[in-house]
């Protein structure tokens, strides 16, 4: 054995209540250089070497490790009879150790073993300070820039403890010197084998968050609920909110009294504005608050595309757009789902090429007077799959048709639709489409020719497509079923799950 004098056994104590490091971690920092430093120098011959410390005495025992096997190869093995005599409930693939004499004076060189246990209080310093600022993640902390570049922030958050906020962490409209005082959020805490990364951000969404609950005590009380946050930072911000209250008025609370809270918060976003709107469980509704400070006048949801198509008066247009498409673009992160305004007049125009086109259509498959197929095109029949549909019955129930003309209507709409859709099943079969691609979700027979007249005949062929590849062989009106006509091709030709 070797024995430590009495002076390491204290500094091990000053040490502990110095570093703030349990007397236990700094005792396994010297084990452990001085069974480096016996491995370095063989003294295991070929064994693993554990040294064990008597903290009463001072004195330090070394002990070979051997792994227990039933027929013992190797030197660091022993059997498993052998190791019964030391331990008799050890099992199979257990270890013992085994008493070494002690190690020889000049194998100690003092530095080596120095260096190993400042090493080991170092590492410990660094883990605590890591589960330290680990448990802090998600807050908020005020520190004090240290250094700054085209790159980094290095912030100071006391004593030891450096953070570093990367560029795209840092507001555009940012701009701080060494020795201001600078609020972030807490984003990442990252351990290394040598230090403890503290990474902060001032553009996360969750920055803007508790920011609101600093600044709102209903947030903070469960009183408010933000459901959604949508940010262009240093531009723009969107903030869904919802009251758990039906007596307190969610966006009035956020915004404060003549504006008071929410300007505490634009201020330390440097002037990014921010737009607090109602959420509504009702996607179109949604939408409509968020496309705030333009009022929609109507709005309608497609399922297909997860789209929302917002009408605008015309003179609001441009606002509901906003600079760059800002406006738009943020509402549409915060509902989740693709959002596309059309001024009043626009639409109003759509309409009547649909309606003008639905009336021309029904004339020439029902072989009708215009004032026929405009009335059953108002009555929201506008095609002659339409007119099937609603049957003889409705037809009659109108008052307008009487039972034979609307039987003869029904007629005629019936053979429109199998004589185009021989035509169409002709033009499959001399275009060679394949059978798999008629099966697609979404899939009708009018797209899979229009691709397939462009050499698109094949589920390999359509995966190969982009969205904006797909509108443009098909046309926008069929832009709402290009996603899903693609990713059910790719699942199938990649075999995605």
């Amino acid at each position: 054995m070797f024995g430590l004098n009495s002076e390491i056994l204290s500094i091990i104590g000053a040490l502990s209540t110095e570093k703030s490091i349990s007397k236990n971690i700094i005792v396994s920092a010297i084990e452990d250089a001085f069974a480096k430093i016996a491995m370095s120098n063989h003294y295991g011959n070929g064994c693993e070497i554990v040294a064990k410390m008597d903290l009463k005495t001072g004195e330090m025992n070394f002990f070979q490790k051997k792994i227990v096997k039933s027929k013992p190869i190797e030197v660091f093995e022993i059997s498993i009879n052998d190791a019964k005599n030391i331990n008799p409930e050890i099992e199979e693939d257990g270890f013992v150790l085994i008493s070494m004499p002690s190690l020889p004076i000049q194998y100690l060189p003092a530095k080596s073993i120095r260096n190993n246990i400042l090493e080991r209080i170092h590492s410990a310093e660094k883990q605590l300070e890591y589960d330290e600022w680990k448990k802090r993640e998600g807050e908020i902390i005020t520190g004090t820039v240290k250094k700054t570049s085209n790159i980094n922030t290095y912030v100071s958050l006391g004593g030891k403890t450096e953070a570093i906020i990367f560029h795209e962490g840092m507001i555009k409209t940012d701009s701080f010197k060494p020795g201001d005082k600078i609020k972030a959020y807490i984003k990442e805490v990252k351990r290394s084998d040598k230090d403890c990364q503290v990474i902060l951000s001032r553009t996360d969404n969750n920055f803007l968050a508790m920011l609101m609950a600093e600044n709102v005590v209903e947030i903070q009380d469960g009183m408010i609920d933000i459901k959604a946050i949508s940010r262009s930072c240093g531009f723009k911000a969107k903030v869904a909110v919802t009251s758990n209250d039906g007596r307190l008025d969610a966006v009035g609370a956020c915004i404060g009294a003549r504006g008071s809270r929410i300007k505490s918060i634009v201020d330390e976003l440097r002037g990014e504005k921010v737009d607090i709107v109602y959420y509504d469980r009702d996607l179109v509704n949604f939408a409509k608050n968020a496309i705030t400070p333009a009022k929609a006048t109507f709005g309608s949801y497609d399922e297909i595309s997860n789209s929302i198509e917002l009408v605008i008066p015309d003179d609001q247009l441009k606002l509901a757009i906003g600079k760059n498409g800002v406006n738009v673009r943020l509402a549409s992160q915060l509902v989740g789902c693709n959002i596309s305004v059309i001024a009043e007049s626009e639409k109003r125009k759509e309409n009547q090429d649909k309606f003008n086109n639905a009336v021309s259509i029904m004339c020439k498959a029902l072989d009708v007077e215009e004032q026929v197929a405009q009335f059953l095109v108002s009555s929201n029949i506008y095609t002659p799959e339409d007119l099937i549909s609603v049957g003889i019955e409705k037809l009659v129930k109108s008052g307008v048709f009487e039972e034979a003309i609307a039987q003869e209507l029904i007629n005629r709409a019936s053979n429109y639709v199998a004589k185009q859709q021989e035509e169409m099943n002709n033009k499959i079969k001399e275009l060679g489409i394949e059978e798999d691609v008629l099966n697609l979700p979404n899939m009708t027979s009018e797209i899979a020719i229009l691709l397939a007249q462009q050499n698109v005949k094949s589920v390999n062929d359509i995966a190969d497509l982009s969205s904006d590849e797909f509108i443009e062989i098909c046309g926008e009106k069929f832009a709402n079923n290009s996603n899903a006509i693609i990713m059910e091709a790719r699942k199938i030709a990649y075999g995605i799950e």
